[in-house]
């Protein structure tokens, strides 16, 4: 039988509860102790809708905050590559985020994810030799530059991943940040910000990203293409402030295809150099919600190519 529409909620508590409606019946989620149970109502096919989805809920006995929203996607559907669920920095705390990267994934997850583990041992490794105080922002070197320029071309893989697996973008020989732009704001990239571990930096590399200077808004990955395309005029260039910025970038699209959660010790437990302090504020109507809930299934991607950025 197919879902026509989908509410969602929040419970007073924080949890999520929504209502699913069928011809003749609606499903109600019940969140309890991190997980859901379903009850189902008897109802006329004109009665779906936001109220009569509230009704349900609180009939069932959930008590909920504010009005509600109607899904953008099924249960079951997701955006490949783009993360939508609830983080918060506790795993005590309200998050929700069903869809497990790996098992939707695979082994383009796993590429993903090792390859930026390696390269952020790389830039680790480099804090032996060079404090990142704001004072050696500044310093620049040969193996600065070398790891500048893998961790941007990294990056641009990522890009390229998201653009194609969303078909947001025409298969082309060679993109551009004016395709890669693309990707900025289904991933909310402009809205996240990261903090470098034990030390005093904060970093939101993505923040000034505009379609005016597609490139050179990214200062860090523009003096990338400088140092990449002229060593002997542009070595300078090759800072540890630039290394740190794009390495924070990469944090930040791993975040953004699959969830803070890849980062969490009680849940991927991947390495990094950085924690995430400010992450978006998703929607309701956007969040990923599975089917059935008690496995956790994810299996309707939906692409973006209709929703030009």
């Amino acid at each position: 039988m197919t879902v026509s529409d989908t509410y969602i909620f929040k419970s007073i508590e924080g949890y999520l509860a929504w209502v699913e409606f069928y011809p003749g019946r609606a499903i109600c989620y019940i969140p309890q102790l991190g997980s859901w149970y379903e009850e189902t109502h008897i109802i006329d096919d004109v009665q779906a809708g936001l109220e009569r989805a509230r009704y349900c809920l609180e009939k069932s006995g959930v008590q909920v905050e504010g009005g509600g929203a109607r899904m953008v996607l099924s249960p079951g559907q997701y955006y490949p590559r783009i993360w939508r669920g609830v983080y918060r920095f506790s795993f005590l705390s309200d998050s929700y985020d069903k869809l497990d990267p790996f098992e939707v994934y695979g082994p383009v997850y796993n590429q993903c994810i090792v390859a930026a583990e390696s390269l952020l041992l790389e830039v680790k490794d480099v804090f032996r030799f060079v404090e990142p105080a704001q004072s050696n922002l500044t310093a620049y070197s040969h193996r600065l530059r070398e790891l500048l320029i893998l961790i941007c071309t990294e990056i641009e893989a990522c890009w390229s991943g998201v653009l194609k697996a969303n078909i947001m973008e025409q298969q082309c020989d060679r993109f551009t940040t004016k395709n890669y732009l693309k990707v900025c704001t289904p991933l909310r990239l402009t809205e996240w910000e990261v903090k470098l571990k034990d030390y005093d930096l904060k970093f939101e590399p993505f923040k000034r990203w505009n379609i005016l200077q597609p490139t050179k808004s990214l200062p860090w990955y523009d003096d990338y293409n400088s140092v990449k395309h002229d060593r002997e005029g542009n070595f300078s260039r090759s800072t540890l402030g630039n290394v740190l910025n794009a390495a924070a970038a990469l944090h930040v699209l791993q975040v953004a295809q699959f969830g803070p959660g890849i980062y969490e010790m009680w849940r991927g437990n991947r390495f990094s150099i950085f924690d995430v302090c400010k992450s978006p504020a998703i929607e309701l109507s956007e969040i990923y919600l599975s089917k059935p809930i008690i496995k956790g299934k994810f299996d309707s991607p939906v692409e973006l190519r209709s929703q030009r950025v």
